[in-house]
């Protein structure tokens, strides 16, 4: 359980650093299918959770099983991965 509340506070981590680097410009979204949400904040904010939570509902359903835990820490390493990502874009020389 606490580790989906770890993807869930990086994922969100990733949804807000992507709308404020929408918002400053220069900015563009290597995952093809988000591409096509990012003329609306909304729509993007959409489509995330519409990722995100039947994937917690599976992964809540499953949790006691060995396979569900290895997916969980996969994602939780991606979006780890995927901050560190953002952190180098912030800190980046302008």
């Amino acid at each position: 359980m606490l580790l989906l509340v770890l993807v869930w506070v990086v994922g969100m981590y990733d949804l807000i650093l992507t709308l404020v680097a929408l918002r400053i410009g220069g900015f563009q979204e290597l995952n093809p299918v988000a591409r096509l949400f990012l003329h609306s904040p909304a729509a993007l904010i959409t489509f995330k959770l519409l990722l995100m939570c039947p994937a917690s509902v599976v992964f809540l359903i499953y949790r006691r099983r060995v396979l569900t835990e290895i997916g969980c820490w996969v994602l939780a390493t991606a979006y780890a991965a995927l901050a560190f990502v953002w952190m180098a874009y912030y800190l980046r020389p302008k």
